[in-house]
């Protein structure tokens, strides 16, 4: 008999039935591709994409045959162009430094979470690592020159040219921006976006760990309709009891299996939970044998470090932290934006409920 994958796992299951209920919720999440890869391009691992990207430029003109230049260059002409570009593109970077000095100096909200949203808001990362990706390349060209033909080094300089104007453009833009910088207003709607955006990821996160055990009792139940499933709790998990790895996926046709194993009608089930705490004990057993099995029922779980685990909660402890900086301040301006956002975190959680 062929399995099916996608029903065997407990956390595709929890996903479907958690998107099928909240299909707006799961859409603005993970199925906007578009969204994802511009947020990941204005983040500051965007140079995983702006630096090879800049490169290819280069690559190209170093594969063409012909001239690109409309004007006639030779090799020293060409090289004496780039020499010129790195001075201008150096200028131009320490103009965008002394941009993002003001904007930090003239900053309402100084920290690295604010920073990082304005950087993101103002496409600031993208803008740094493209002028130090074509500097670089340039400085590169002009040292190893004599690995490359005449007309690539023309070609090289052509690219240089096309990408100063460029780089000029993006700094134009970025002047022209500096006034929305010191508007409370802005920065304050960007991080409440933000905010939501966190809110959002964090309930669905939460929706899979809390609905999760429900739904893999619910199919045992259907499975084995001749048998008393009885979930309960693993005996040796107390409030004291801590450790750093969690279930991360469960194989329900694994636990399906174990549970055909057991002669008996009565049947033990520990409690599951995606992103619970891992069974210290064998996690199928027969009550009326009362042998719980020290080994655990090898591949029915996965686990993971919550160690390892990189995601933060950045936008909700910056809110708890402006409150209680807003209430010793008595700023009443400052505390309203914090209730706000509060009364955005409880609606989010009240419009997505656990689903069974």
């Amino acid at each position: 008999m062929k399995i099916n994958i996608l029903h065997s796992r407990l956390s595709k299951v929890t996903r479907k039935v958690i998107n099928k209920s909240y299909p707006d919720l799961e859409e603005e999440i993970y199925k906007n591709r578009f969204n994802k890869f511009w947020r990941f391009f204005k983040s500051k691992k965007g140079f995983l994409i702006i630096t090879p990207l800049t490169l290819l430029l280069y690559v190209i003109a170093y594969i063409i045959d012909n001239k690109l230049s409309f004007v006639i260059l030779d090799r020293q002409d060409a090289l004496s162009y780039m020499e010129n570009r790195i001075a201008n593109i150096a200028v131009m970077i320490s103009v965008t430094l002394v941009v993002i000095g003001f904007l930090f100096n003239n900053a309402n909200y100084r920290s690295r979470y604010t920073l990082e949203i304005i950087f993101m808001r103002f496409k600031l990362f993208p803008i740094v690592y493209f002028s130090l990706s074509s500097v670089s390349i340039m400085i590169l060209v002009v040292l190893y020159n004599r690995m490359f033909s005449d007309v690539s080094i023309v070609n090289f300089a052509v690219c240089s040219n096309y990408l100063t104007i460029t780089f000029l453009m993006i700094l134009g833009y970025l002047i022209t921006s500096i006034i929305l910088f010191t508007d409370k207003r802005i920065i304050r709607k960007e991080i409440m976006k933000e905010l939501i955006r966190e809110a959002k990821k964090l309930r669905y996160l939460e929706l899979i760990s809390l609905s999760s055990s429900l739904i893999l009792q619910k199919k045992l139940n259907v499975k084995h309709p001749n048998k008393k499933i009885n979930f309960v709790r693993d005996p040796l998990v107390t409030l004291e009891y801590s450790t750093d790895y969690l279930i991360k996926d469960v194989d329900i046709h694994l636990l399906n299996k174990e549970i055909k194993k057991i002669k008996e009608e009565k049947i033990n089930v520990i409690s599951i939970t995606i992103g619970g705490i891992q069974p210290t004990r064998s996690i199928v057993w027969s009550p009326e044998n009362d042998i719980q099995k020290k080994e655990m029922n090898s591949g029915i779980i996965d686990i993971f470090d919550r160690r390892k685990n990189n995601y933060r909660k950045d936008s909700i402890d910056f809110f708890k932290e402006k409150f209680r900086e807003s209430i010793n301040k008595e700023d009443l301006s400052e505390m309203k934006f914090c209730l706000d956002g509060f009364r955005e975190l409880y609606q989010i959680k009240s419009k997505y409920e656990p689903t069974k």
